[in-house]
């Protein structure tokens, strides 16, 4: 069964990414895939160009079968399409995504320019008519039965392990940034295997690979406030510092505000931010932006509340501009961690 990291509100505003994904999923039930995931809107990479950000449209991951990079166009209104600039974009997203695995997953290398699985960048027409041809240097599909004859012409059993798979995964989200604990090197494996450091060390890998639940709440910002509750020990505050590293990437010019109430945690959370954040872009966050401050009273609180009046002037402005109003700093943001 593919694993959905999708933000279904997202979804909806995309009729042609939506209608992919259909066939996705009804792939998916009649070729039962094992060890996929999919993705929409992300991962996410600054433009060098500018100051925004691109973002694959959808990308779908299978263990069996490689990954697959999509640019989904709607063809709906009857014109006749120019597909250019989605070109660009789908080969600047192939091109950093190739770069990110060659780079950060060495046991996925079958040489020096080429990896065990293949990464395939697809061009989707929804709702194409076929009145007109379209010239591509990618494969353009248009229905459900040519992504059927893709997908399954790269099928190879095995052709990764699961630990490797993972491992691709956590490349793709970023994860890869949790700081991982040192191996636990045991003198006889077989005296270990139910001893207590082999038992952490299960859990510590793990927690290195988000589980469904945690990538939701780290890679999706929604519309208002978003509470996320946890166990201590559970991945409250590197969700949050991911959450925060991909607000400040997807929105540069917006001021970020992460408190804490451990005095331990600012350090932490720091150096969590900038390693989420350096898995995407290859600098530091502008922490001019990112302000990371203890949630107990005394002087912070007059730099607190500075921030929040600057904020709320700022969404005031806008509001009187008749604009569309962003919040970029929802109510979690203002974690305890």
């Amino acid at each position: 069964m593919i694993e959905k990291n999708i933000n279904e509100a997202l979804v909806k505003k995309e009729p042609a990414a939506r209608a992919l994904l259909t066939y996705l999923y009804q792939l998916d039930e009649k070729l039962k895939f094992e060890d996929a995931a999919v993705y929409h809107k992300f991962p996410i990479y600054p433009n060098v160009d500018s100051d925004s950000t691109i973002s694959a449209n959808v990308i779908f991951v299978s263990r069996n079968h490689g990954v697959f990079i999509f640019q989904t166009i709607e063809c709906s209104n009857r014109e006749r399409i120019s597909i250019e600039d989605y070109e660009s974009k789908l080969s600047e997203i192939d091109r950093l995504v190739f770069a990110k695995v060659m780079r950060e997953l060495p046991s996925l290398q079958k040489n020096r320019r080429s990896l065990k699985i293949e990464i395939v960048p697809i061009v989707y027409l929804n709702n194409f008519n076929g009145e007109y041809s379209v010239d591509s240097e990618f494969d353009i599909i248009d229905n459900i039965k040519q992504l059927e004859d893709i997908i399954t012409g790269s099928f190879a059993e095995d052709i990764i392990s699961p630990i490797e798979f993972k491992e691709l995964k956590s490349t793709i989200e970023g994860s890869k940034g949790i700081p991982k604990q040192r191996e636990r090197e045991l003198q006889n494996e077989k005296d270990f295997e139910n001893s207590m450091g082999a038992i952490l060390s299960a859990i510590e890998n793990e927690i290195y690979n988000f589980d469904l639940e945690q990538k939701r709440a780290a890679l999706f910002v929604i519309d208002g406030a978003q509470r996320i509750r946890g166990l201590a020990g559970s991945g409250k505050t590197v969700i949050l510092a991911m959450k925060a590293a991909l607000i400040h990437l997807q929105y540069p010019e917006a001021t970020v505000l992460y408190t804490y109430n451990t005095k331990s945690l600012n350090d932490i959370v720091k150096n969590l931010i900038t390693r989420f954040y350096r898995q995407f872009a290859d600098r530091d966050p502008n922490w001019s932006k990112i302000q990371i401050m203890h949630a107990w009273g005394g002087n912070i609180w007059k730099e607190f509340i500075q921030i929040l009046v600057s904020i709320m002037d700022y969404l005031q402005l806008i509001m009187e501009q008749q604009k569309e109003v962003l919040v970029v700093v929802p109510l979690d943001m203002f974690v305890r961690s």
